[in-house]
């Protein structure tokens, strides 16, 4: 089981219009968070689609946001599913995660505990 994964290397596209703002808002909340769970890195994919379809009903006349995973990161684009990649100009916001290898506590100079990582997207 994966000892989660960790949120990192937030990269910020230039906001066009308030609907994106509001997806850097939600990210920047969780940059550098842990993720845990029995499937962390899907869990935290289907977390952002929700919310992203709450903004846009929130937001009606504007392009719809498409959550992308691949490998190690996620990618949140504004725009038709088709033409996401194609279209980098529409990119809202990227982050990375990593999965933690393993957590330790220490104690006088000691290791305490420690509790194996996984490696699995």
């Amino acid at each position: 089981m994966s000892a989660g994964w960790f949120i990192h290397s937030i990269t910020h596209y230039k906001p066009k219009n308030e609907k994106i703002k509001d997806v850097h808002r939600l990210v920047d909340d969780l940059e550098r968070a842990l993720v845990t769970g029995s499937t962390p890195f899907l869990s935290l994919t289907e977390y952002l689609s929700k919310k992203c379809a709450e903004l846009d009903k929130k937001y009606p006349r504007t392009r719809p946001l498409i959550v992308k995973r691949f490998n190690a990161s996620i990618t949140i684009y504004s725009g038709s599913p088709e033409r996401a990649q194609i279209e980098s100009g529409h990119t809202a916001i990227s982050l990375m995660v990593s999965p933690v290898k393993r957590i330790v506590s220490f104690s006088d100079g000691e290791i305490v505990n420690e509790q194996e990582g996984g490696d699995a997207v």
